[in-house]
């Protein structure tokens, strides 16, 4: 997520959005992918704490 939080506040220095842009705007925010990869490689656990989390896959 570190790198698209990074990228986003690039676009925002060159001024890629306008207020209006911004205030019309929601954010989507997604933890997929390669962020799990790069959470292990920093000593991260795969163990499950929640119930909700575990569906049994």
């Amino acid at each position: 997520m570190t790198i698209q939080i990074d990228l986003f506040r690039r676009q925002l220095q060159k001024k890629l959005y306008t207020k209006v842009d911004l205030n019309s705007s929601i954010a989507l925010v997604s933890l997929a992918g390669n962020d799990y990869t790069a959470y292990l490689a920093r000593n991260g656990t795969t163990e499950v704490s929640s119930p909700l989390i575990n569906y049994g896959f």
